[in-house]
């Protein structure tokens, strides 16, 4: 019976750092918060709506680097991609288009002028 441990967050990686289980990357659709000085905040934090990430989330260290991470759940709006014009972005990893249809203007002649 083994007793290991699972994220909250599927996907999620957790490490041991010293006494501490740290968390170390979060899936698409989520952003790596942890504060070196509590991991009890470490958390997987999705985007909000009108916004996404479609990579995972890794932490780098407070040195910075190619990871995706912020220190506070604050900060998670700006870490997200905003979401691209003339689509939709329910949050977390979701882009998809627009709900709407555009169809091309039709004159009252049915496009007939100058004929």
């Amino acid at each position: 019976a083994g007793g290991g441990f699972a994220g909250r967050i599927a996907g999620s990686v957790w490490e041991r750092a010293g006494p501490d289980l740290r968390l170390a990357r979060c899936p698409p659709g989520y952003i790596l918060v942890r504060d070196e000085g509590q991991a009890i905040t470490d958390d997987c934090v999705a985007c909000p709506e009108g916004s996404y990430t479609d990579r995972d989330s890794t932490f780098t260290g407070p040195a910075g680097g190619p990871g995706l991470w912020t220190p506070t759940a604050a900060n998670v709006s700006a870490a997200c991609t905003p979401c691209p014009d003339g689509f939709q972005c329910p949050g977390g990893a979701e882009v998809r288009g627009a709900d709407i249809e555009i169809f091309p203007r039709v004159s009252a002649d049915g496009g007939r002028r100058g004929v």
